[in-house]
């Protein structure tokens, strides 16, 4: 029997939908394989362990690439900032013409990525209903929401179910069984278990909302929010942009269960011009971060809160004066 290791984002939408393709793959290349769910966050010091690698098949999905491995390996990556080291992107251009390796960082989600994958070079087409679904994970992966209203209120179950999982990384094993099964959003919602969660989180949203707003600070077109003083695990990247719309960009200092975390992002309605852009993915690598072109963050040590403000300080302080000045800096542009 075929054990298979589906490796994911764990505390993210795009990831668990990745996953539940995954299981419509390897169910069907491998119809009695037994499949264990890993799910990976991003982290301080994240490395991977090669005794993680002990199956005959592994995907990796939606995370940084692992290197050779033991067994066999699917990676697929949509990330700019896949590569912890120059020797794994080294390997990765060695072994991809011949290995199943994927990355295209202009993809707007990973599941979206893969579903193109598994229909082109693999010959399986899981059924139209996955469209709508990628359509959704699209939007939410990449910030291209059409409104805030979309992103923050949490009204549509899409929604909040990104926001579910983003701080209920534990539940998304259960998520990509029951999506896998039935790949509608909607559907999903109204079983009771999600339900009652979805309604749980909704309410959760909009009392950090509330206090978002009490301590938010705005400065040369920059928000800044420090929400440290207490746990919190299910921030919504687009609240400030949600309390103040003439807001370019925003940075976020939260104190996360187990690390702290640094969430930097560009107000995607802000119809920022070319000479204004960031490529906030290459600034976030400067400090031992990543992430997209419009929306990265930067994970430290819980002990490290000092460290931690001092970053986040400096990040905001430096988008600041970028904006101010209109001009060259130290900042990465986009090509």
């Amino acid at each position: 029997m075929t054990y298979a290791k589906i490796f994911y984002h764990g505390n993210c939408l795009d990831g668990a939908t990745s996953a539940a393709l995954a299981t419509l793959f390897v169910k069907e290349r491998y119809p009695s394989a037994s499949i264990e769910y890993v799910p990976l966050l991003h982290g301080p010091n994240f490395a991977y362990d090669p005794e993680w690698f002990t199956a005959d098949l592994h995907m990796v999905l939606d995370f940084p690439y692992p290197g050779r491995t033991q067994g066999d390996l699917i990676w697929i990556d949509h990330h700019s900032s896949s590569f912890a080291s120059s020797e794994l992107r080294n390997t990765y251009e060695e072994l991809k013409a011949s290995e199943p390796l994927y990355w295209n960082p202009q993809a707007p989600s990973n599941a979206g990525l893969m579903l193109n994958i598994l229909r082109k070079d693999f010959n399986l087409d899981p059924g139209d209903q996955w469209s709508a679904i990628i359509d959704w994970v699209d939007m939410i992966d990449s910030g291209s929401f059409t409104t805030p209203e979309i992103a923050v209120e949490l009204l549509d179950p899409a929604v909040a179910f990104a926001q579910l999982l983003s701080s209920n990384p534990e539940l998304s094993p259960d998520f990509i069984k029951d999506l896998s099964s039935n790949p509608d959003f909607d559907a999903l919602a109204k079983e009771h278990t999600w339900s009652r969660l979805i309604n749980r989180v909704r309410q959760d949203n909009w009392t950090l909302l509330e206090e978002v707003k009490e301590i938010i600070k705005i400065e040369g077109g920059v928000a800044y929010v420090d929400l440290t003083h207490r746990t919190v695990d299910h921030y919504n990247p687009f609240m400030p942009y949600y309390i103040a719309p003439d807001v370019k960009y925003a940075v976020a200092l939260l104190r996360q269960s187990n690390k702290i975390k640094i969430s930097v992002g560009e107000n995607p309605w802000s119809q920022l011009k070319f000479h204004q852009k960031i490529d906030i993915s290459a600034l976030c690598e400067q400090y031992g971060g990543g992430g997209h072109i419009g929306v990265g963050a930067v994970s430290l040590l819980l002990e490290e809160h000092t460290r931690a403000e001092e970053i986040a300080l400096k990040i905001f302080n430096e988008i600041k004066n970028f904006l101010l000045l209109h001009a060259t800096s130290s900042l990465k542009h986009i090509p």
